[in-house]
């Protein structure tokens, strides 16, 4: 009795690890995270860079409202979009996803589901 189970030990330690198995599916993440780090960082990197742009122009927007008697803060609280600059806002959004989203994929974006 031994033995055979010595010899179906030996056996099982001999294969290959399935595709879907989680020792495949972890070599394949960390495949993918290395490879990807640099991608990763550029978006980050990118998105830092937008970031600032719109904090740099909204400070400097709102002290000049201010300089002429607008309360901005409280005046873009209350703003509610709507017809042309609504449809305007959407397209920005949409183009700015694109741009963070694909510094993360260098051969194109992915289809959307």
């Amino acid at each position: 009795m031994r033995g055979k189970t010595a010899k179906r030990r030996t056996a099982a330690s001999r294969r290959k690890p399935l595709t879907g198995s989680a020792a495949a599916n972890k070599a394949e993440g960390d495949f993918l995270l290395q490879r990807r780090i640099d991608d990763l960082a550029a978006a980050y990197v990118s998105l830092l860079g937008e970031l600032w742009i719109v904090k740099d122009r909204q400070a400097v927007l709102e002290q000049v409202l201010a300089r002429n008697g607008i309360a901005a803060p409280e005046a873009v609280e209350q703003f509610e979009p709507d017809g042309k600059f609504k449809a305007e806002l959407d397209a920005e959004r949409q183009a700015w996803v694109r741009r963070m989203v694909g510094a993360l994929f260098r051969k194109g974006l992915p289809p959307v589901s």
